[in-house]
């Protein structure tokens, strides 16, 4: 089996058609199968991926427990139970735009042995929210990313990604109670080649509020972030410890001042230590001074708001 499709469903009863439809519509020159973990779902997403592997039997391979696995549990034994020597991933609720996504792919990774993984651009495509323009994503990544790249931030999309299978024997404890899983999965790549950005948008990315990620609070998506980082650090060791000490003292910055928002101001206070403590991570995008306001505002409201209304009257006369 040259590609195993990676798909996990659950609850994607509005969507699971029309990713499907994409996938066993690839255009290849080699034999290709989709395994699908669908999760008890609780509308009729698995009666819908039943009625296509009756219709598909050489193409999709369903794993069907009796229970719900959880997100992590089902990502886990669905990715196990892939056998082909690349994985592609696929959600139940984005889909491919290109019947080519494969077959290019497949094709570069077969003549660059030193790239671990590739990806391209996808079309967010935003549902149930309005205001919200398409756009595409990333914008701005590099051609070619090694795993600094990756430490900065999430750039890959889900629903673009191809890597060699078996390039991972185990994954670290710390990494499989994240709540994430891709960013993860792409570091422990990461660290096994270079990771290559095809140009062209071959997927669509469906963000609407009923999505695991893009429906999180901010300050649980902030912590889930910061409880990555700890775990990176962890696992890659002092070679990588300006890159997550920067970004650590960011994340926790962010946190303290979404939660001095929220008045909570006990919490934000321990955010503020925690992300001092890691400046020491060389050049940073949050600058100096608005550390100290920040400290200001948490330790000394009273004296910071007399100085804000002082200094507002003595630019207004």
């Amino acid at each position: 089996m040259k590609v195993s499709v990676m798909m996990l469903a659950y609850n994607h009863e509005r969507w699971i058609a029309q990713a499907l439809d994409s996938a066993v519509a690839q255009e290849v020159n080699f034999s290709y199968e989709i395994v699908i973990g669908e999760d008890c779902s609780t509308d009729r997403t698995r009666e819908i991926v039943k009625h296509y592997a009756e219709r598909y039997p050489e193409k999709i391979r369903l794993l069907l427990p009796e229970t719900n696995l959880g997100a992590r549990e089902n990502a886990r034994q669905t990715a196990a139970s892939c056998g082909g020597q690349y994985v592609a991933m696929l959600e139940g609720d984005d889909y491919w735009l290109s019947p080519h996504k494969l077959q290019k792919q497949v094709d570069f990774l077969d003549s660059h042995g030193d790239f671990s993984f590739c990806f391209h651009p996808v079309r967010i495509h935003y549902e149930g929210m309005p205001g919200k323009e398409n756009q595409v994503f990333p914008a701005n990544a590099k051609g070619v990313s090694t795993i600094e790249d990756l430490l900065e931030c999430n750039f890959i999309p889900t629903c673009s990604v191809m890597f060699r299978n078996h390039l991972v024997r185990e994954v670290p404890e710390s990494f499989a109670t994240l709540k994430m899983g891709d960013w993860p999965r792409h570091i422990l790549h990461a660290r096994h080649g270079k990771v290559k950005k095809l140009d062209e948008v071959m997927s669509a990315y469906r963000v609407h509020p009923g999505g695991a990620w893009s429906g999180l609070d901010k300050a649980v998506a902030l912590e889930s972030d910061i409880e990555a980082y700890r775990a990176f650090e962890a696992y890659l060791g002092p070679e990588y410890r300006r890159i997550i000490d920067r970004r650590l003292a960011e994340c926790h910055f962010h946190l303290a001042a979404l939660l001095e928002e929220r008045e909570e101001v006990r919490s934000a206070r321990s955010h503020w230590k925690q992300g001092v403590r890691r400046l020491g991570g060389g050049a940073r995008t949050v600058p100096r001074r608005a550390w100290i306001k920040m400290f200001l505002r948490l330790y000394l409201p009273a004296p910071y708001r007399i100085y804000r209304e002082t200094l507002g009257k003595v630019k207004g006369g």
